[in-house]
């Protein structure tokens, strides 16, 4: 599966990458199997690691996620959501995601480094 993760409870962290070629129903996929493993907290900060990955979502793809998120919003408020897009195309997508998902408002937010997320999510502190 292209989509791995794990989950870090002593930081309060969900650590997520995904590689080659990902689809939105895998993206969907996965979120189901987060959300129902027993050591995810939804109150969890999250850091997505896209840099491997080799297909761009489309915009109809990210509608596709962003609708389905919206039931789930409310659960993310407090929390951060860093995703790490190097490449251009990705992470020009990945913004078009965050203003999707509220702009300013959002949990949502994309670097170009890793460096650059985790210090945005405090990951040094912790």
């Amino acid at each position: 599966m292209p989509i791995t993760y794990r989950i870090d409870p002593a930081r309060r962290l969900v650590e997520a990458t995904m590689s080659g070629a990902t689809s939105a129903e895998e993206i969907l996929a996965y979120e189901q199997r987060l959300f129902a493993d027993p050591a995810y907290r939804p109150e969890y900060d999250t850091l997505t690691d896209m840099r491997e990955r080799t297909t761009i979502p489309s915009a109809a793809d990210l509608q596709e996620i962003v609708n389905r998120k919206a039931a789930r919003m409310e659960t993310l408020i407090g929390t951060h959501r860093a995703i790490v897009a190097s490449r251009d195309a990705p992470f020009g997508m990945m913004r078009m995601f965050e203003a999707m998902t509220g702009g300013d408002q959002s949990p949502f937010r994309v670097f170009r480094t890793m460096e650059e997320a985790q210090n945005w999510l405090g990951l040094k502190e912790r």
